[in-house]
Parts: structure tokens; sequence; C-alpha cells
């Protein structure tokens, strides 16, 4: 994600490359959560990767908006 803001200054669409990227991985932890064969340890490193993953995620979303508010003259 931080190479796409650095590229984000030149190529319009990097962070939306980067977030589709990041919702593919997403998707593929949730994925392998659901496998029988992992131990519990196994599982708990899974959910708390995803559980970084969405806050990483929130915190973007938080960003874009805030950086959005402060385009338009908002105060957010």
């Amino acid at each position: 994600m931080q190479a796409a803001l650095h590229a984000a200054k030149t190529d319009k669409g990097a962070m939306v490359k980067a977030a589709k990227k990041a919702e593919a991985i997403l998707r593929q932890l949730v994925e392998l959560t659901l496998r029988p064969d992992l131990s519990r340890i196994q599982r708990t490193n899974l959910e708390t990767c995803i559980t970084v993953h969405m806050h990483q995620k929130e915190v973007r979303r938080g960003r874009g908006r805030k950086r959005l508010g402060q385009g338009r003259g908002g105060t957010m």
C-alpha cells in the first residue's frame, strides 16, 4: 500500500489497484480459515491477520474520507 501511495502521484489508478489487491488477499485469508485441517494456533494466527488487515482497511478508508473533506473545504 505504501508503494501505491508513492505511485499515486503519477498513476491515478494506483490506489484502486492496491485496494483491489488487498481485498483479494483478505478473501484468501478468510478462505484459509475455513479449512478443516488447520490447528487451533494456525486458525488463531489467520484470524489475527484478518483483524489487522481489516483495521488497516478502515484506517485507509478514514484517511480517504478526511482527504476528500479537506479538498472540498470540509472540516473533517
